[in-house]
């Protein structure tokens, strides 16, 4: 895979199915980490993301979250977007 310009890539599924992505297909880790490996892009992931699994992106080199439900669905937003953010840049080491 070679990509010259880009400002932005998305992959047509998130990284897991959701509520909001609930006909997507799940990006596996090795996808993500193959996608990694040939840009030098900052790469976002969307779907599924929470609190028990936002601090194993960072180890592979993903650069952001993007996340609704978890944040939305909590009854103190602020609260929750930063114990994901937290988790986000603490390295955890799990397998989706």
């Amino acid at each position: 895979m070679q990509i010259d310009y880009s400002l932005y890539l998305v992959t047509d599924r998130g990284i897991m199915s959701t509520q909001t992505l609930t006909d997507a297909d799940a990006v596996s880790l090795e996808e993500l980490q193959r996608i990694r490996r040939v840009t030098n892009l900052p790469i976002v992931v969307i779907g599924g993301i929470n609190l028990e699994n936002a601090g194993m992106f960072r180890p592979i080199g993903i650069d952001g979250l993007a996340v609704v439900s978890a944040i939305i669905g909590q009854p103190d937003i602020r609260k929750a977007a930063a114990q994901i953010k937290e988790a986000f840049y603490t390295e955890v080491s799990h397998e989706i």
